[in-house]
């Protein structure tokens, strides 16, 4: 049967709902306290507005980053005024396979990236537009890893144009130390213009490492997501990835190729 999508970053609760993966029913706690004692935890990576939607439909508590200073307050009022501290934590810094040095950000307001070539590369035209209106600023952000903050979750939605592989790189307890926890979903960008392919093909290949089976997930709201078998030859796709590592769920019987990336991998920048 066809599986119905609702608009993203929606999708994951959806495939929640089939696995059978709930938040707790006590909020309680504060959001703030390390994650190692917080299964229910979902993780929102750039302009973490769906922090909300994953707080209010489905009880999950969340753990937002944002780099861009304006936008990091912005998500934290909204936050505030929906009264939801208790359930979502924003941290302002950018994610990366390193911790605690600084990088410059191209700021195109929600198409914003580390990559140079996201924004002014050939085929970049609506961020080179947006990277134009937003008065071609640049902003140095503070880079740090995602196991600094969380180790434990069972879903990540990260949208950073193109900046993704850097950032699983960062994050081998998170993704590999307790599988039977989580993340059982994440849901990635995956966009062919944004660096060269051989780059950016490393965050699909190291979840498929992982036990991740990936798949494209087309706009339309009531579709069969295609398996990402064939990253090799897939250089004009560029929309979301969903990629489930759970035995309780599969879309198709076919799976991603095996992959023997380690979370040792590391990435070329800019």
């Amino acid at each position: 049967m066809p599986f119905k999508v609702r608009p993203n970053p929606n999708a994951i609760l959806d495939v929640f709902e089939h696995i059978g993966v709930t938040s707790s029913s006590n909020h309680n706690g504060d959001a703030s306290v390390p994650n190692a004692t917080l299964p229910n935890t979902m993780i929102d990576i750039g302009l973490p507005m769906d922090s909300l939607d994953f707080a209010q439909l489905g009880g999950f508590r969340v753990h937002g980053f944002e780099a861009r200073k304006y936008a990091y307050n912005q998500v934290l009022r909204r936050v505030e005024q929906l009264k939801l501290q208790h359930l979502i934590t924003i941290h302002h810094t950018a994610l990366s396979n390193c911790s605690n040095q600084t990088m410059e950000l191209f700021d195109a307001d929600d198409s914003s990236s580390l990559l140079k070539t996201a924004i002014l590369g050939d085929r970049a035209g609506a961020e080179r537009e947006k990277y134009e209106r937003r008065g071609r600023k640049k902003e140095i952000v503070s880079l740090q890893q995602l196991d600094d903050f969380v180790t434990n979750a069972v879903g990540i939605k990260i949208d950073t144009q193109g900046w993704e592989p850097e950032i699983f790189v960062g994050a081998p307890i998170l993704l590999s130390e307790h599988p039977e926890r989580g993340p059982f979903v994440v849901l990635t960008e995956y966009c062919f213009y944004m660096r060269p392919l051989s780059e950016l093909q490393l965050g699909p290949r190291l979840l498929d490492g992982l036990g991740y089976s990936c798949y494209f997930l087309p706009h339309e709201r009531e579709v069969n997501p295609r398996p990402a078998t064939s990253l090799e030859n897939l250089t004009d796709y560029c929309h979301d990835l969903l990629c489930i590592r759970s035995p309780a769920w599969n879309f198709t019987s076919t799976t991603t190729t095996n992959s023997t990336t380690t979370m040792t991998q590391t990435t070329t920048t800019q």
